[in-house]
């Protein structure tokens, strides 16, 4: 076998190795993000203890949603 192809079979083997590193990179990624996507929706109409008594909306993000109020004042949501 001259230098040559032993070259060229280093470097195919070499691109299929970065191939399958990719795939499986993408793969987690997916995973990851479907994990997120269903922990996201779980929270979604629930409120987020924030800082000094106020919670979260989930919606929109509005940090002064009180503990007694159903709705959230700025889009209006309901909150359970």
């Amino acid at each position: 076998m001259d230098w040559l192809a032993l070259a060229t079979l280093l470097c195919v083997a070499a691109a299929g190795a970065i191939l399958v590193l990719m795939g499986a990179l993408i793969l987690i990624e997916w995973l990851q993000d479907s994990l997120y996507d269903r922990l996201y929706r779980r929270q979604q109409q629930r409120r987020l203890a924030a800082t000094d008594g106020w919670f979260e909306c989930q919606y929109c993000g509005n940090r002064r949603v009180q503990s007694f109020e159903k709705f959230c004042s700025v889009c209006g949501k309901h909150l359970s």
